[in-house]
């Protein structure tokens, strides 16, 4: 048995075998249904067994999207569950790399690098279509209230989960997450 999951390419129509990842997504929709990124059903392919199909993350149907989770493979280590309303919200999930030098002499002359992945999933929100909805001001016009106390017209939120599965929420799109300082990914 293969401890991978098959993905069919939407391009080439052709079938890949992928790495499972530690952290997973999974969709929840309004009618109740679930779209995990790893469909855990054993499956035969070329002559071997996988442990199930992989999906990507268009494959989600925003439009019916109740709630997105990050499920950690380890089952002691609690998720995390976002609730959407499909109307004013688009659900992103993304992966941020990166690497650390690890030294071996306390000289600094030698050293390796460690590599890290740091999961991002998180949302835009929409303020033009949430605008009906907020809170009238009658001395501001919706356009003035926009400008005085919102940023932007999209408002990003993400949550970042580090490789010691911390997890990080912010409404900067460019933060870098990285490990802690005494962090060995290498024993990780």
């Amino acid at each position: 048995m293969q401890n991978l999951y098959l993905f069919t390419r939407p391009e080439t129509k052709e079938i890949e075998k992928v790495q499972p990842e530690r952290w997973r997504w999974e969709a929840e929709y309004s009618d109740g249904s679930i779209l995990k990124q790893f469909e855990d059903k054993k499956l035969n392919y070329d002559n071997d067994i996988y442990l199930g199909w992989f999906h990507q993350f268009r494959e989600i149907d925003q439009s019916k999207l109740l709630y997105l989770r990050m499920v950690c493979e380890d089952p002691s280590i609690k998720h995390y569950t976002l609730v959407f309303n499909p109307y004013y919200m688009k659900a992103v999930h993304f992966y941020r790399k990166g690497r650390k030098a690890i030294f071996t002499k306390e000289d600094k002359s030698e050293f390796y690098y460690a590599y890290y992945k740091v999961y991002v999933f998180g949302y835009d929100f929409n303020l033009e279509k949430f605008l009906p909805d907020l809170p009238k001001n009658p001395s501001l016009t919706p356009e003035e209230l926009i400008k005085t106390q919102l940023p932007t017209h999209t408002y990003k939120v993400r949550l970042y989960i580090d490789p010691e599965d911390k997890i990080t929420v912010s409404d900067d799109p460019n933060l870098t997450v990285s490990p802690p300082q005494d962090f060995d990914l290498a024993k990780n």
